[in-house]
C-alpha cells in the first residue's frame, strides 16, 4: 500500500516537519535593526534605551522574548574612590549614567547598537555596544574611553533585572552551583543598604536560566569576570532578580564581555487576543471584538460568535472572517463586528482555537456587578479617617485620627509634594492644622490624601448622581462614629455618602485657612511605603512635642508620626475646587442642606476673590494646569446652581479664549448653551464643536480600539475615561454631530476590548480572575474589588504591556481614586443612552 493512501495527509504534513498553521510567515532569522531602533527577529526584540522609567522597572536594555518582556534596566553602575579628609578610602557609590534615554548610534550595516555616555563631573567616557551573533543571540560589551583613569574606580559592573514572575519555581544551573528561583525571600543580606552584602543565588562563567521551559529558557556567559545571579527582593518586596557582571578594571577594551543566548522555539508565532467587554453589551450597540495578531499573519481566519443554550449546547450564531484593519504599533488587527446579533443571552467568540470567557448581551447588562463594585467596595475601602469592614473582613482601622502638621516651609518632599517658601497660612510648622481629620480617600495604594484627587472623585460622583441618580444603597456610613460597613444597607444611597465624605475634606481646608492645600501625605518615607494596615501608620493621637515621645496626654501623644499637610496656594486649584462645591452643593441639598450650603458659600466666596485677584500659580501634585480650562467649568457649575447670568456673560466674554480650547472647554458650556443668548457666540460655538468632532474621530479611527491613546509612561486606561466621560454631554445636547461610539468604547476599553490580552481594568469584573493590582494589599498579590487601575502601557517604542501577575509595576497595576469614579460616571452614561 503506498505510503499516502495508509496515513492522513496532516499525518505526513507533520511528519515531514509542516504543521497546520495560522498564514503566517515564519523563519528563524537574525536579530535585525528595526526602523525604530532595536533588534529585533520573529521571537526575540532588544531595546536599548528607549524607556527612561528604571524606578518602574523600564529602561536602559530590555529583552522580550516570545512577546514577554522578561528583562529590563540593563546599565552600566559604578563606585568611585575618592579620599576623606582622614585619607580614609569612602566609597560613593553612584548609577552611571543619570541622563535619560542617551543617543544610540547605530551601525547599520552590522545591525549593531552603540550607546555613548559621559559623566563629565567625573571625567568618564564609555560605550556600551550591543551585536547580534548567530541564532538570535547577541553580546553586550562595556568599554572605557582611553583617556580614563581606571584608577578613580574602584567597581563597575553590569546589571539587567529578571521579571521575577516568569521565573519562580524554575531552575538556574551554572557551571558553579545550581537551583531554583525561589517563590519568596529566603536570605536578606546582613545590611539591606549595602550591595557588598548581597550573597548570590548562582555564580559562574556560564548561567542556564529555565532549562526546562523552552519560551523562556536563555543562558549567559561572560568572557571576562563570572556571572553573579542576585535576588534583589531583600531590599524591597517589588524588586526583581538580576543578573550582574563585574567588569574586569585592568582592561578598557571590553571589559565587559557578556553574551546572551535566549532560546527561540522553532516557527513560533505569538497566539491571538481576542479583546472584547468581559461583561458584554446592550443588544443595540455597536458590538465588534479586536483580534490581535503575530505582525506576520498576511491572512484571517474565520471567527464564531457561539451562544451558550439552556439545553446545554452550543450554537454558532456567526461565522465570518474579520475585516481587516490593518497594523498598529508591533502587531496587526483584524475587526470582527457582530453588532447585528441583539437577541438576549450569554456568547462566546472563538478565534484560531482561542476563545474568549462569557459575556451577556442583553438590555440589564450594566444593572449590576459592572461599575457598581466600584462604588460598594472601593470607595470605602479609601476612605480615611473611617474604619471600614466588610463582613468578616477588617480592611483597615480607624487612620489618621492626629491629621495634620503644617509642613515646614521650604520643604522638597517626595510624590510631587513640597512645600515653598511660605506656609502660606497662619499655622506654625510642625503645629496640627485643626478640622483636618475628616473626609477624604487615599489617593492610591498609599496613604496621601491629595485635595485634586480627593476632589475629582467626589466631582465626578456628584455629576454622576444630577445625572442619572443611581439608588445603589449597599453601604453603612456612619459618620458621627467614622465607621463603615459594606455591604449592608442604611437606607441611604451610597453615592451620596460619598460625595458627602469629599465634601468634607474640601470644606475643612477653608474653615481652617482661606484656601485649598495640596494635600497630606506621610511625613516619613518608611511609612508612606508601608503596603496595608493603614489604621496602624500613625498612633491617632495630635503630635505635642512637650509631651514624652511614648506618652500619651487626652487627645495628645509626643509621638512625632502625624502626617504633614501642604498648603501651598494655586489658583487653578481654586477654580476647580468651585467645580467640585457647586456641583456637590446641588445634589446633597436634601441629603446634607447645611452642607450644601456651606459648599455654596464657599464656592461662591472663591470666585469672588479669584476674580478680583491675580492668579497665583504654584505646581504640585493633583494641581490643574490650565486656568481658562478651570475657570470656564467654575463658571458653568456656578450658574447650574445659582442660576445667576454673571457666570454665563464671563463665559461668553471670553468667547475667542474658551473657543480655541474647545477640546477642553466644549463640553461643560453645552450644558449651558441653551441659557446663552448671544447667537454669536452659539454660531461661533457650533461651528467650532464640528471641527473638533472631526479632529476627534481622527484621533479615534488611528488606532483598532477607537479610543483617543496617548501613550506615555503609565498606562492609558485613566486617561481614556478622564477625556471621554464628559463626551456624553456632547452627544446628549448635539446628537447629530456627536455619535455615543467613542463613550462606548472607553467603557469597553477598560472592560477588556485593549491591545496586549482581554484583562478587565476593573478588579473583580469580568469572566477572569482578578490579577494582582498595586492596591492597599499588594504585598498579598491581592486585588480590591471595583478598583480601577490605568491598565495597558506601552513599552517604547512599540510594545503595550500589562503584567498580569505582579503588582509591583503600578504604572500598570495601580489603582487611583478618582481613576475608578470616571469609570461609574462612563457605564451609567452607556446604559442611559440605550435604556432612557
Amino acid at each position: 500500500m503506498k505510503l499516502f493512501e495508509k496515513f492522513p495527509i496532516a499525518f505526513l504534513l507533520i511528519l515531514f516537519g509542516f504543521t497546520f498553521t495560522h498564514s503566517v510567515n515564519a523563519g528563524r532569522t537574525k536579530l535585525k535593526l528595526t526602523d525604530t531602533e532595536y533588534l529585533d527577529s520573529p521571537c526575540l526584540s532588544v531595546l536599548a534605551f528607549h524607556n527612561s522609567y528604571p524606578v518602574g522597572k523600564q529602561g536602559g536594555i530590555e529583552i522580550i522574548q516570545h512577546d514577554r518582556r522578561i528583562a529590563t534596566n540593563g546599565n552600566v553602575h559604578v563606585s568611585l574612590v575618592t579620599k576623606s579628609s582622614s585619607n580614609e578610602d569612602n566609597i560613593v557609590t553612584e548609577p552611571i549614567p543619570e541622563i535619560t534615554n542617551p543617543e544610540r548610534v547605530l551601525d547599520r550595516q552590522n545591525d549593531i547598537i552603540k550607546i555613548p555616555f559621559e559623566d563629565e563631573e567625573h571625567k568618564l567616557q564609555y560605550q556600551l555596544s550591543i551585536k547580534p551573533l548567530e541564532d538570535n543571540n547577541f553580546s553586550i560589551n562595556l568599554s572605557f574611553n582611553e583617556s580614563i583613569d581606571l584608577s578613580v574606580l574602584d567597581e563597575a559592573y553590569f546589571e539587567i533585572e529578571l521579571y521575577p514572575e516568569y521565573y519562580k519555581g524554575k531552575s538556574y544551573i551554572s557551571d558553579k552551583n545550581s537551583g531554583v528561583f525561589p517563590f519568596i525571600l529566603t536570605s536578606s543580606p546582613p545590611n539591606l543598604k549595602d550591595k557588598a552584602d548581597e550573597t548570590p543565588l548562582a555564580i559562574g562563567k556560564q548561567l542556564v536560566i529555565a532549562q526546562e521551559s523552552p519560551e523562556y529558557k536563555i543562558i549567559f556567559e561572560s568572557g571576562n569576570k563570572p556571572i553573579e545571579l542576585i535576588d534583589k527582593r531583600g531590599t524591597q518586596a517589588r524588586e526583581w532578580f538580576a543578573i550582574r557582571v563585574q567588569a574586569d578594571l585592568t582592561k578598557k577594551d571590553k571589559a565587559i564581555e557578556l553574551v546572551i543566548k535566549p532560546n527561540c522555539v522553532e516557527n513560533w508565532q505569538r497566539e491571538p487576543v481576542i479583546a472584547y467587554s468581559q461583561v458584554g453589551y446592550h443588544p443595540q450597540q455597536a458590538k465588534k471584538a479586536i483580534i490581535e495578531l503575530d505582525k506576520r499573519v498576511d491572512q484571517l481566519e474565520k471567527a464564531r460568535l457561539i451562544k451558550l443554550q439552556d439545553s446545554g449546547q452550543e450554537k454558532v450564531i456567526l461565522d465570518k472572517q474579520p475585516e481587516k484593519w490593518g497594523n498598529y504599533y508591533r502587531y496587526t488587527y483584524g475587526i470582527f463586528d457582530f453588532s447585528n446579533v441583539t437577541d438576549d443571552g450569554v456568547y462566546m467568540i472563538e478565534y484560531h482555537g482561542q476563545r474568549t470567557g462569557p459575556f451577556k448581551i442583553n438590555s440589564q447588562v450594566y444593572k449590576q456587578g459592572v461599575w457598581q463594585p466600584s462604588l460598594v467596595t472601593f470607595l470605602p475601602v479609601q476612605m480615611c479617617h473611617m474604619r471600614v469592614k466588610d463582613r468578616n473582613r477588617l480592611w483597615h482601622g480607624l487612620c489618621h485620627m492626629d491629621d495634620g502638621l503644617q509642613a515646614p516651609a521650604p520643604l522638597e518632599f517626595y510624590d510631587g509634594y513640597d512645600q515653598g517658601e511660605e506656609t502660606e497660612t497662619k499655622y506654625e510648622p510642625n503645629t496640627t492644622i485643626p478640622g483636618m481629620n475628616q473626609g477624604g480617600w487615599h489617593d492610591a495604594g498609599d496613604d496621601d490624601v491629595n485635595t485634586g484627587s480627593s476632589g475629582r472623585t467626589t466631582y465626578h460622583l456628584a455629576l454622576t448622581y444630577e445625572e442619572f441618580q443611581p439608588e445603589v444603597d449597599q453601604t453603612t456610613i456612619d459618620f458621627a462614629n467614622n465607621n463603615v460597613i459594606i455591604h449592608q444597607a442604611d437606607g441611604v444611597p451610597d453615592m451620596l455618602q460619598q460625595i458627602e465624605h469629599g465634601v468634607d475634606f474640601l470644606l475643612a481646608q477653608y474653615r481652617a485657612s482661606d484656601h485649598s492645600f495640596v494635600g497630606m501625605i506621610s511625613k516619613d518615607w518608611e511609612t508612606y511605603l508601608q503596603e496595608g494596615q493603614w489604621g496602624h501608620m500613625t498612633d491617632n493621637f495630635f503630635y505635642n512635642p512637650n509631651i514624652p515621645e511614648d506618652s500619651v496626654c487626652g487627645k495628645y501623644s509626643g509621638k512625632f508620626d502625624d502626617r504633614y499637610i501642604f498648603t501651598n496656594k494655586d489658583s487653578r486649584r481654586e477654580y476647580e475646587v468651585i467645580t467640585f462645591l457647586a456641583a456637590s452643593s446641588r445634589v446633597l441639598q436634601e441629603q446634607a442642606p447645611e452642607k450644601a450650603r456651606e459648599c455654596r458659600s464657599v464656592a461662591e466666596k472663591i470666585w469672588q476673590y479669584e476674580e478680583n485677584h491675580e492668579p497665583v500659580f504654584y505646581p504640585s501634585v493633583g494641581t490643574a494646569r490650565d486656568l481658562l480650562e478651570q475657570r470656564t467649568n467654575a463658571a458653568v457649575e456656578l450658574y447650574l446652581l445659582t442660576e445667576d447670568q454673571k457666570y454665563l456673560d464671563e463665559i461668553v466674554d471670553s468667547k475667542n479664549k474658551v473657543i480655541d480650547k474647545i477640546d477642553k472647554t466644549g463640553w461643560t458650556i453645552s450644558r449651558v448653551i441653551d441659557d446663552i443668548s448671544d447667537s454669536g457666540f452659539k454660531r461661533a460655538f457650533e461651528k467650532s464643536l464640528k471641527k473638533y468632532q472631526k479632529d476627534l474621530n481622527n484621533k479615534l479611527e488611528s488606532n483598532p480600539f477607537g479610543v483617543f491613546q496617548d501613550a506615555h509612561v503609565w498606562g492609558m486606561g485613566w486617561d481614556i475615561l478622564w477625556n471621554m466621560y464628559t463626551y456624553y454631554y456632547l452627544v446628549e445636547q448635539y446628537p447629530e454631530i456627536f455619535d455615543p461610539q467613542p463613550l462606548e468604547s472607553a467603557v469597553n476599553y477598560v472592560l477588556g476590548a485593549h491591545a496586549s490580552s482581554n484583562i478587565s481594568f476593573v478588579s473583580g469584573v469580568g469572566s477572569h480572575e482578578p490579577i494582582p493590582a498595586f492596591g492597599m494589599n499588594r504585598s498579598d498579590y491581592s486585588y480590591t474589588p471595583g478598583g480601577l487601575f490605568s491598565g495597558i502601557n506601552l513599552i517604547r517604542p512599540d510594545f503595550p504591556e500589562l503584567k498580569s501577575d505582579h503588582p509591583y509595576l503600578w504604572q500598570q497595576s495601580e489603582y487611583i481614586v478618582f481613576g475608578a469614579t470616571p469609570f461609574i460616571f462612563a457605564v451609567n452614561a452607556v446604559d442611559y443612552l440605550y435604556n432612557q
